[in-house]
């Protein structure tokens, strides 16, 4: 059953005017240049850090996410960084191989660089520029993995839209369950009228030779 209308929670000092910290060795998901051209900022996908107008109309409800019987997808926020930080460093080889253009997680990244990643996406959402889901066990334990709904990178699409789970997940059918529901959301609870799935129905290679998003008033 889809859920909507949700605000995600307040980032308390976290991270100031909508800008997330950097620090030289990393800068989150996605990190480093790709095609010497443009540097990730992060696992928002797209060029979230780019955008600085609302990528969801204000006139939209920020969509709350899924009730299922298997997992739950809501919003992240600072308060997951620790079951984070543990989906992630122990699928670090899996989301590198499946994010090949993303260089990420570098295998340094710590505890304290993941809360100040959480802490961006959770603030993006408040302003509605780029959005990062947790896929959660039903009893909220345990992150399964992340859903991230971003505002497209390249010309063609209203929005890029990739996920994961994590290592130990794979061969359980997690990831063939999750697939549907996530397209299924994509098309009743948000406005986009073209949905581009990066890694999924076109791959990495064919997505970075698509034309650039022309950057506002360009």
């Amino acid at each position: 059953m889809l859920s909507r209308g949700v605000r995600p929670g307040d980032v308390t000092g976290a991270v100031r005017g909508g800008e997330r910290k950097r620090s030289g060795k990393r800068s989150g998901r996605r990190s480093g240049r790709r095609s010497g051209k443009r540097a990730f900022s992060g696992r928002q996908g797209g060029c979230a850090s780019l955008v600085r107008m609302p990528f969801l109309p204000r006139t939209h409800e920020i969509p709350a996410g899924v009730e299922h019987a298997r997992f739950r997808i809501r919003p992240i926020t600072i308060h997951d960084a620790v079951r984070d930080f543990d989906a992630v460093m122990s699928s670090a080889a899996r989301l590198r191989e499946r994010f090949p253009l993303w260089g990420w997680p570098p295998g340094d990244m710590t505890l304290e660089d993941n809360l100040i990643d959480l802490a961006w996406h959770q603030k993006e959402a408040l302003l509605r520029r780029s959005f990062n889901y947790a896929v959660m066990s039903p009893d909220g334990s345990r992150l399964l993995g992340c859903v991230y709904v971003d505002p497209p990178e390249k010309r063609g699409a209203d929005a890029d839209v990739s996920f994961w789970v994590r290592a130990d997940e794979e061969g359980t059918g997690l990831e063939e369950e999750l697939e549907p529901v996530v397209r299924a959301w994509l098309d009743e609870a948000w406005p986009f009228t073209s949905v581009r799935w990066p890694g999924r129905g076109i791959s990495w290679e064919e997505w970075d030779l698509l034309p650039d998003t022309l950057p506002a008033g360009g």
